[in-house]
């Protein structure tokens, strides 16, 4: 059978120390056996958990002193797998007992590292693990005296796939004689953060809204960008943002937890238009049939496509048209003008283009009248007219006056040779015909 816990009665011969059998229950009664007498080799292992029994598999156990590689241990069957080793701590002086545990990896990445601590050998209160990981190495001071059979973290840490990272724990600390325990570490796997995200729309028109979907991974904490939007940051997980300036704007999210931190930039994400503006005037909105051509100019902008409605059933896409009118009355005209994202902008101008047919109209009516003679247009009505406009027969229009007067002349002494009409608008919006007058 095995010896006692003590191992009393039991012998071993350091090498170099005597060269003979000594009894551990003696003079070396505080040396621990070999747990290779108590419990046999594993037949496979977990190269993340490193036991304290993993001999030449990530655990490894020594003393700077001569002798065994175990000497100054003890052990206790507590702990994880029911096993653990101890010793007892010394201040002031450099580690006399200490361990390594290393894992074998299976890929690069972070990993949050677990100290296993006993519910015996563990009175320790500032026990410095030191984390040897990519980026350095992490002291880690746990009180082993505050926890009992459970694991207790040690951090997050990024270690490279394979042996290439490991914990160390020595039996030098602030106190003297306090029991220090050497149990299992495990390295538990964690995910580092993603930043990814969708968009409700990526073309909008000032003043719109974009909803941002987050589809990042393993994060905790969002941090988001946005030039050119209202609010121009955020870290909210699904923000909305409004644009109200025309640009092509970036966006970027920055996804982050404890130990990671990833970034994604959308470069052009959003492209904001302004909204079509339609606007337009004509060359001579008075026309006098045979030739009553009107011809439009487009002052529209933020657009590139046009409709035109003529008021006549007559359309045209044309971006500056001519249109022919072949019939009298007073036509409204309407141009819609597109973007192509934003909605139509459409103008509407009410009884805008006015056309006459020269062979029906009078040249007196009642006791009302108009004539020329000698570069002058004479008038008469019966009440003060609002203005007076004249135009050639092409449509132009040549002269406005607001008349003060009911009888009175005009001054056109300037004017050419030729045929014109001359237009009279009442204050009672009373319909009075067209004039007609010749220069010869």
């Amino acid at each position: 059978g095995y010896p006692s816990y003590d191992g009393a009665g039991a012998y071993y011969d350091w090498p170099g120390a005597n060269n003979g059998y000594a009894n551990l229950g003696g003079s070396y009664s505080y040396i621990a056996w070999s747990v290779r007498a108590r419990q046999s080799e594993l037949a496979s292992y977990n190269d993340t958990i490193i036991d304290n029994n993993y001999y030449g598999h990530g655990f490894y156990v020594n003393n700077t002193q001569a002798g065994s590689h175990q000497r100054y241990f003890r052990d206790f069957n507590v702990g994880y797998n029911g096993h653990t080793w101890y010793t007892m701590t010394d201040a002031g002086i450099p580690d006399i007992c200490w361990v390594t545990w290393t894992p074998t990896l299976p890929q690069t990445g972070f990993y949050e590292v677990f100290a296993y601590i006993p519910s015996n050998g563990a009175t320790a209160h500032d026990a410095p693990y030191r984390i040897h990981h990519n980026n350095g190495v992490s002291k880690v001071v746990i009180n082993q005296n505050n926890y009992s059979n459970q694991w207790v973290s040690l951090g997050i840490y990024s270690f490279t796939q394979g042996q290439n990272g490991y914990v160390y724990l020595g039996d030098s600390t602030s106190t003297d004689g306090e029991m220090i325990a050497f149990d299992a570490m495990w390295w538990s796997y964690r995910p580092a953060a993603t930043a990814s995200f969708t968009s409700s729309a990526t073309d909008i028109c000032a003043g719109s809204t974009i909803t941002y979907t987050n589809t990042s991974t393993y994060g905790t904490t969002y941090s988001w960008q946005f030039p050119g939007g209202t609010p121009s940051s955020s870290s909210a997980t699904n923000p909305t943002i409004t644009y109200n300036n025309s640009g092509t704007y970036d966006v970027i999210l920055t996804t982050s937890n404890s130990y990671s931190s990833a970034t994604q930039t959308q470069v052009a994400a959003v492209v904001v238009h302004d909204h079509p503006i339609a606007s337009f005037t004509a060359q001579n909105v008075f026309l006098s049939l045979p030739a009553a051509e009107a011809v439009f100019t487009n002052q529209s902008t933020n657009a590139s496509q046009y409709l035109w409605d003529f008021g006549d059933g007559i359309t045209s896409t044309d971006v500056n048209p001519t249109h022919l009118y072949t019939s009298t009355g007073n036509f409204t005209v309407q141009l819609t003008a597109t973007e192509g994202t934003c909605p139509d902008a459409i103008l509407i101008r009410d009884e805008y283009i006015h056309v006459d047919d020269p062979t029906t109209i009078v040249s007196a009516v009642s006791d009302d009248y108009l004539f020329y003679y000698q570069g002058k247009v004479f008038y008469r009505f019966s009440t003060i007219p609002e203005n007076i406009t004249i135009v050639s027969t092409d449509g132009r229009r040549l002269l406005t006056m607001t008349l003060s007067e009911s009888t009175g002349y005009i001054n056109v002494s300037h004017f050419g040779k030729g045929i014109y009409f001359c237009k009279v608008m009442k204050n009672n919006n009373e319909d009075i015909p067209t004039y007609k007058f010749c220069i010869f």
